[in-house]
């Protein structure tokens, strides 16, 4: 018995794999997959988390094991494979370094065990075991004081705040109460129920990627549009810890009871904590014009927009990698929703001619100092023309600059523009409404 544990983790059985040596290297592997997706589940801290990633690191060492033994020993093999993989494109984009480790870890026990090398994968499964366990008792590496900000909502008056601190200290090694808002209890029943929803902008991918597939199966009740700002230094609105964060975050406008906007707001509340969520009925008109304290006049603007009706992997990226180096806190970009009861209508009906759009995108540059003017407009054009291989060929007129010239406002017109020539030159033939983004009159 002893001999037999010997050879068995000693031994280099080389390409010499016969139909029971690789059924024993493959089952190896399963196994050996159960334990580094068992470790990413219990050690798993982040927002990002994802049942399908941990599907895919148990099934990854055994998918390479079975690559490592069809290449043993057969170079004509070994080249065949090379090149399957050139074509194919992976296109996931991990959002933790950590994440990157499993995989790599996944990858390597599928090599130790599709090379037979059993002892050097049975160890290796342990010890990188072990050191996850340790870093996830330890917390190493961390250096937040506190791992979570809780939002509560707590009905009573501003007293009963006292009794709220003792709760946090029994149910958490430490807590402490950073701010807090009275909310009116008086609600309107025909108002609509509103909600900002911020995630970290690290996990914008995940979010973004999860938003553009759910949006469609939305009602037409619910109106969510995707954003990437970041957090104003306004402490009546936003806990200081978060001030000037880059941060992504949904938009809501729902026309529903609570019960009914708390389930639609569910699939995407559960990708991922909220780093701010509030929500509150409040007028329609409440809502437009929440932010209108913050940008003021004599503020610096640039802007631009685009038609999408498709947000691939790489328009994904491309979003938060722009947003990352926003150039001021007042700028950022929305992703508005028009795949509703516009929808409804025929393009040829009406002026606008984009009515198969998803979204209507604004990039916004804005910031109050003049000196940045051009920073601003540099980096709207520069994120604009990045994304527009993916946008619809046009933008909604009221996001165009005058720089922009007549074919983009032609095109945004699409093939309705000709029309709005004639209509144009039959009631102003001299062009005397011609501010912004002019239709000229025919000829």
């Amino acid at each position: 018995m002893n001999d037999t544990l010997t050879n068995f983790f000693s031994a280099d059985f080389g390409s010499a794999a016969g139909p029971e040596t690789a059924l024993l290297a493959l089952l190896l592997c399963f196994v050996i997959g159960h334990v580094v997706a068992w470790v990413y589940m219990w050690t798993h801290d982040g927002l990002s988390y994802s049942k399908m990633f941990t599907m895919s690191l148990l099934a990854m060492p055994v998918i390479v094991a079975l690559v490592m033994i069809l290449m043993a020993g057969n170079i004509v093999i070994a080249v065949g494979l090379l090149a399957v993989f050139t074509v194919v494109r992976f296109r996931n984009v991990l959002k933790d370094t950590r994440d990157t480790t499993f995989v790599l870890w996944a990858i390597v026990e599928g090599m130790a065990s599709g090379t037979l090398r059993f002892g050097v994968a049975i160890l290796g499964c342990i010890l990188v075991s072990l050191v996850f366990i340790y870093l996830k008792l330890t917390a190493f590496g961390g250096r937040h004081r506190y791992d979570v900000v809780v939002n509560l909502q707590w009905r009573g008056n501003g007293d009963s705040l006292d009794t709220l601190q003792p709760i946090l200290w029994r149910h958490s090694v430490r807590a402490q109460l950073a701010g807090h808002r009275l909310m009116d209890d008086r609600q309107d029943p025909s108002a609509k129920c509103a909600n900002v929803l911020r995630g970290t902008i690290e996990d914008a991918d995940e979010l973004l990627s999860a938003y553009r597939e759910w949006l469609p199966s939305a009602p037409r009740n619910v109106s969510a549009f995707f954003n990437f700002h970041t957090i104003p230094p306004v402490a009546e609105a936003f806990p200081e810890q978060f001030h000037l964060r880059k941060v992504c975050g949904i938009v809501w406008s729902i026309d529903a009871s609570d019960e009914d906007a708390e389930a639609a707001m569910a699939p995407m509340l559960s990708l991922a904590e909220p780093l701010i969520h509030g929500v509150q009925r409040m007028p329609i008109a409440a809502l437009n014009g929440a932010f209108d304290g913050l940008y003021g006049a004599g503020d610096q603007w640039y802007w631009r927009g685009d038609f999408v009706r498709e947000i691939p992997d790489e328009a994904v990226v491309l979003n938060r990698e722009w947003n990352e180096r926003m150039p001021g806190f007042k700028a950022g970009t929305h992703l508005y929703p028009v795949d509703g009861a516009v929808q409804d209508v025929k393009a040829e009906d009406t002026a606008w001619a984009y009515r198969d759009a998803t979204w209507s995108q604004v990039f916004i540059g804005c910031d109050p100092d003049p000196a940045k003017a051009d920073a601003v407009r540099d980096w709207t054009r520069g994120y604009s023309e990045a994304l527009r291989p993916y946008a619809a060929g046009a933008g909604y007129v009221n996001f165009m600059m005058d720089d922009e010239g007549q074919g983009r406002v032609k095109a945004s017109y699409g093939p309705n523009y000709a029309r709005l020539t004639r209509v144009k030159a039959a009631y102003d033939p001299e062009n005397v409404f011609r501010v912004n983004q002019n239709i000229l009159p025919a000829a």
